[in-house]
């Protein structure tokens, strides 16, 4: 159920007609009212449109839901791309009845290519319709371009559940790669409690990763807590819980990882490189990545850095 798993979280995945395949490839995950986010992003300095929007909504406060899209990427699609992420995220607020501030966006798929506008808005009463808390398996499906299967991972921590799902399979390297990642979990956390937990147990996994050394437009990582447990307070660091929580939260992000690696194009054999005596955490990643992405690293072999 991935990231259903967690109480106070709905989502849903369907086809839209937005790829020549025909498989799923729109997606929505919402969250109870009260849900908080947080988010790690693409350091490429061409990013993609979805990534301005969500970066801009969880700047001002907002985000309890998000819209994904696969088969186009819009990224560089120029003043047409802001414009059609903010359609996206405007139609979905009107269906879910939420603030469109309340609404993120991701895409994934062709770069340069807009996004099939007219079949997306045309799906989405369906896909609202479809929203349930069974539909975690069906959002991971969506969300997938050339993955071969669907990545999903679930921990509990005490009280709490942690759920969540990931793409992608090329175009990865540190400083987060051509993935999407949701991670859930239904424990009360304060927003910017939320993005410590983000930043400590979500970014140093998934900036460990290396395929082709390709950082891409429109990597994000998004981390929701529903607040919707029983009998629990709000989780703040040295608090009851916080430790529990995250290692959960690292348990799942690791888990993505290594589902992650396995499945990128091409890899044949996994490598973990672990280093040791370095003078620093900055050192030790730099040495690491430097062995990774080595180009007499023979075609075929993904590594995972740490």
């Amino acid at each position: 159920m991935s990231v259903t798993y967690p109480a106070g979280f709905r989502a849903a995945g369907m086809s839209a007609g937005l790829k020549p395949s025909g498989r799923p490839d729109l997606g929505v995950l919402v969250g109870d009212p009260g849900t908080t986010v947080a988010g790690l992003f693409t350091t490429n300095r061409v990013a993609a449109a979805p990534v301005h929007l969500s970066r801009a909504c969880i700047a001002g406060g907002g985000g309890r839901a998000v819209i994904v899209n696969s088969g186009q990427a819009n990224a560089a699609t120029g003043a047409r791309g802001d414009a059609d992420a903010h359609t996206i995220a405007a139609a979905t607020a009107d269906r879910l009845g939420l603030d469109v501030a309340d609404v993120l966006a991701c895409s994934t798929g062709v770069i340069g290519e807009p996004v099939h506008l007219q079949p997306l808005l045309e799906a989405l009463p369906t896909l609202v319709h479809a929203l349930t808390t069974r539909g975690g398996s069906d959002f991971a499906r969506a969300i997938m371009t050339t993955d071969t299967v669907d990545k999903q991972a679930s921990a509990d921590a005490g009280g709490f559940r942690v759920g969540g799902c990931a793409k992608g399979v090329g175009m990865i390297a540190p400083n987060l790669a051509t993935m999407l990642v949701f991670v859930t979990t239904d424990a009360t956390v304060r927003r910017d409690h939320l993005q410590r937990l983000a930043d400590e147990q979500l970014k140093p996994r998934f900036n460990a990763l290396t395929v082709d050394g390709c950082t891409s437009t429109n990597d994000t990582v998004l981390l929701f807590a529903s607040g919707a447990a029983r009998d629990v307070s709000d989780v703040a660091p040295g608090a009851p819980g916080w430790s529990e929580l995250a290692g959960a939260i690292g348990e799942v992000g690791e888990s993505l990882v290594r589902q992650l690696i396995a499945d990128a194009e091409g890899v044949t054999h996994v490598i973990l490189v672990g280093i040791a005596g370095a003078a620093s955490e900055r050192d030790a990643r730099m040495i690491a990545k430097a062995v990774a992405e080595s180009p007499y690293r023979p075609p075929g072999v993904g590594a995972c850095s740490s």
